[in-house]
């Protein structure tokens, strides 16, 4: 066994079969397991799973449901591995073909990997015109805090497991951006985070405003959780600079928030939902200091 591909799912029925398809279409000539960590799903998602892990022996699921949470389901699965290096993929999200090729080469010689993301197959236009970014889709995020470190996002994750256990676990208490704060750990720790742009994971955004909004919510929440953890490696003067930033960011909030609620723009979907996403960032923030006593970034 070369590589274990983890999918670590909480009620994903509605995508995990274009997942699971997607996974199953990879060529590569070493085997490979599949572990479907089952965060504890009250949908169709394990009878989907199941279904696709007919006659594959080494598609298994492990039940994740002790407790909730992605970081707990994707550390078990880590520790059920049975290969020297694993894959995450979301259970919402499609590999592209050769993705298993690439990372699985990348891998045999570097202990920690991320792929290119893809935005444009998964989600509908309005979705990528206003939550498009950059890290992942040409080359790796840098953190906005000390200690600016590389990272990406989860589902862009390739990593040998020797690598996962001198880094740490992901932390089971975080409830966002546990993947960024697994890649500062893993850089102080002296591991360099790579990456492959042949490999490519086709990644699929909410698709909905409501869903959209809680999810900046927790980013932001969380940003300011990590800024406070890492604080030791900020600069002199950095603190100043941060209050500066935030004034600028919240400040800029009122006159968007007038031009789409009574000015031009006011019959704009795509400046509406724009709008929406910021200001759920901005409440975000604001709980993230109120709990944590710390500004963001």
């Amino acid at each position: 066994m070369k590589i274990s591909v983890i999918i670590a799912c909480r009620n994903e029925e509605r995508t995990l079969a274009e997942t699971l398809e997607g996974i199953a279409a990879q060529e590569w000539d070493a085997p490979f397991e599949v572990i479907f960590a089952d965060n504890g799903s009250t949908d169709g998602s394990r009878a989907i799973f199941e279904r696709h892990a007919a006659g594959r022996p080494d598609w298994r699921r492990i039940d994740a449901g002790a407790r909730p949470g992605k970081p707990y389901a994707m550390n078990l699965a880590m520790t059920a591995a049975r290969a020297p290096a694993a894959l995450f993929c979301d259970a919402d999200d499609v590999p592209a073909p050769g993705w298993l090729a690439g990372m699985g080469a990348a891998l045999a010689t570097r202990p920690f990997v991320a792929c290119r993301a893809e935005f444009d197959r998964l989600n509908a236009g309005w979705v990528r015109n206003y939550r498009r970014y950059g890290a992942n889709e040409t080359g790796l995020g840098r953190t906005s805090y000390p200690p600016f470190a590389t990272y990406t996002s989860g589902n862009c994750l390739g990593m040998q497991k020797a690598m996962f256990m001198a880094a740490g676990r992901f932390d089971e208490t975080l409830d966002a951006l546990e993947d960024v704060d697994f890649c500062i750990r893993a850089e102080l720790a002296g591991f360099r985070l790579e990456f492959i742009p042949e490999a490519v994971m086709q990644v699929r955004f909410r698709d909905t405003l409501p869903g959209l909004a809680r999810q900046n919510y927790a980013y932001a929440k969380g940003l300011v959780r990590l800024t406070k953890r890492y604080a030791k490696h900020q600069p002199k003067g950095w603190l100043r600079g941060r209050i500066r930033r935030n004034l600028e960011a919240w400040g800029g909030l009122v006159p968007e928030y007038v031009a789409v609620s009574f000015g031009p723009r006011k019959g704009d979907p795509l400046a509406q939902a724009a709008f929406r996403w910021k200001r759920a960032g901005a409440a975000g923030k604001i709980a993230g200091m109120l709990r944590y006593r710390s500004l963001p970034p």
